[in-house]
């Protein structure tokens, strides 16, 4: 005669689950612009651009390959963000945290990236890690 076991509050199962997705440079400029725009902003206390910059595009450096200098309020310290860092960010962000939508399958739906996990994302880019939450 075979025992059944019922499953209960004990009784886990994990999986694990390799993601891929499509982020395009409107997208990441997105991103971007809600980090500048208040993102970054309980520890970040300027941003400068490595180079000229047309007005109204500092959040548009990123994908175009440029260096951002991100000061700490007091403006001693600079941390450097590029295309690259960012996009390690970016990734750690998605595999340690996930809380987001892919639409059709690929895309990343920044729509629903909020602005306290835009901030999360810079600074995994910048860190490796969440100094400031």
């Amino acid at each position: 005669m075979e025992m059944c076991v019922e499953m209960n509050d004990y009784s886990r199962h994990s999986i694990s689950a390799e993601l891929y997705f499509i982020i395009s440079d409107d997208d990441i400029d997105s991103i971007m612009y809600a980090a500048l725009n208040g993102g970054i902003s309980r520890w970040c206390g300027s941003v400068q651009a490595d180079e000229d910059v047309l007005a109204g595009c500092l959040h548009k450096q990123i994908t175009r390959k440029g260096t951002l200098k991100l000061f700490d309020l007091t403006g001693e310290m600079a941390r450097e963000l590029t295309f690259d860092k960012f996009m390690i960010g970016l990734q750690r962000w998605v595999e340690l945290e996930r809380p987001f939508t892919v639409m059709k399958g690929v895309r990343l739906n920044v729509r629903d990236i909020s602005g306290r996990a835009v901030g999360r994302i810079i600074q995994f880019a910048l860190f490796n890690d969440l100094p400031f939450g």
